[in-house]
């Protein structure tokens, strides 16, 4: 185990030469940079502003609405002549015409809802309750991105412990080489066993070059993630701690159906439909508003600020629609079947959530068992590769064997780092299923942490 510790250690740094490391990222601020700056996940914050201008708009409907009116216009209008009742009046004044006028108008007007049968009400309430909506699909939203980016940041670990471990077993075979060389001066080597040697170090360049290019790949993936700049400097530092414990499956589904943002995104969704049916219903019952207005008309525009041509009126009006050939009564239809496909999906989000967190938990044991059985067999190819390095230097052993039990123990060593990377992210995907970020430690309440490491 002290092998795999080093290795893990010496992965969290990779050392550029004449510059700065740069910031040392380990996974707390990796998933807080995600929920900061990722794109997708921005933009749907942005919403936020959204739904709250929308609450305003929502509490407009209660104020009362003010509003400036100002107009001029010119007109002539021949309907004095062209009324039988004045035909006699008119002949009294032979060459009478209608003249031109202008007439000029500056007003206040004012709108207030008196009693809209609970429209305006619902209309707030439904307006907070889409906000909640909102802020439940953000948080199944953060959710994602803290895990996109916990993989990343795991891959990129994985990457950094798999150059590390090639680049021991280099050097280990270095030193192999330089041991068959010194028994082939003393002619207790042939050339052959100096070849084998020099050959079997030589196949681990390209081995070399692959692990660090996948080093460059995993960190061209995790700035992604993070909206990084190309030329942002950082290093990852491994995740501190042991392998979280195995939950139980009944308290990790209590969990996951008491604290995943997908179903109170569903109820607000139902309640949000409550209050829809609400608003329509409302538009058959009786409204009363209060509405006025003040100003001047007058003719000529220097009486504008004459009181005399005060102009004014104000009145409470009831307006009724008790009949609308049944088109409200629809739109509830309607509304009522929206609301039967919200529980269908609850009903289908409980079976998802529960196969979910089924899946993450046996996915995350089954990767715990591969790594403590990877760690096993790391154990016993060192063992085995220290044996068989000690048998040849004594001369009772093949070098074929020690090379054949030098590329078992790098296999084992490469399955080891894989194995518990993948232990990693398999027990950030079953935070995830119940509803963590995969930098919270789950803590249900009973549970008895592992001794994984």
């Amino acid at each position: 185990m002290k092998r795999i510790i080093s290795v893990l250690l010496l992965a969290t740094v990779i050392a550029l030469p004449a510059r700065a490391v740069g910031e040392v990222l380990e996974l707390d601020r990796v998933v807080e940079l995600a929920l900061e700056r990722n794109p997708g996940l921005q933009a749907v914050e942005e919403r936020r502003d959204e739904v709250q201008a929308g609450v305003q708009e929502a509490w407009a409907d209660a104020y009362p609405q003010l509003a400036f009116r100002g107009s001029w216009g010119r007109s002539r209008n021949p309907s004095l002549l062209n009324s039988p009742d004045f035909e006699d009046i008119i002949e009294q004044f032979p060459g009478f015409s209608p003249g031109i006028q202008d007439l000029y108008n500056l007003s206040v007007e004012l709108s207030q809802p008196l009693f809209t049968s609970g429209k305006v009400g619902a209309g707030i309430k439904l307006a907070k309750l889409v906000v909640g909506v909102v802020e439940a699909q953000i948080g199944t939203t953060r959710l994602d991105a803290g895990l996109i980016a916990a993989e990343a940041y795991f891959r990129l670990l994985e990457a950094h412990a798999a150059l590390e471990t090639i680049e021991i077993q280099r050097q280990t075979r270095q030193e192999s080489l330089d041991v068959v060389e010194a028994r082939y001066e003393l002619g207790d080597a042939t050339r052959l066993e100096q070849l084998q040697a020099q050959a079997a170090l030589a196949e681990l360049d390209p081995l070399v070059d692959q692990a660090r290019g996948g080093v460059q790949v995993r960190k061209i993936q995790l700035r992604s993630v993070l909206d990084l700049s190309p030329d942002f400097p950082f290093e990852v530092a491994e995740m501190e701690g042991p392998l979280p414990a195995v939950p139980t499956r009944e308290r990790a589904l209590a969990y996951a159906f008491e604290h995943r943002p997908e179903f109170e995104d569903l109820e607000l969704q139902h309640q949000a439909l409550d209050k829809q049916k609400t608003i329509t219903r409302a538009d058959t019952l009786p409204r009363v508003d209060l509405n006025g207005f003040y100003g001047h008309t007058t003719r000529f525009y220097h009486n504008l600020d004459d009181t005399l041509y005060a102009d004014w009126a104000v009145g409470i009006g009831l307006r009724w629609e008790f009949y609308d050939g049944g088109r409200r009564k629809g739109k509830v239809a309607g509304i009522d079947s929206q609301q039967d496909q919200v529980e269908w999906l609850q009903a289908d989000l409980e079976n998802r959530v529960e196969q979910e967190v089924q899946q993450a938990l046996t996915e995350y044991i089954t990767a715990l068992s591969r790594w403590q059985a990877a760690e096993i067999s790391a154990q016993a190819s060192r063992e085995a590769n220290r044996v068989a390095q000690e048998s040849y230097q004594e001369g009772v052993a093949l070098q074929a064997d020690w090379l054949a039990a030098q590329e078992r123990d790098i296999q084992a060593e490469f399955v080891l780092v894989q194995s518990f990377y993948d232990a990693r992210i398999s027990a950030a995907r079953l935070g995830r299923a119940v509803g963590l970020q995969p930098d919270v430690a789950w803590k249900f309440t009973g549970e008895e942490e592992s001794e994984g490491s």
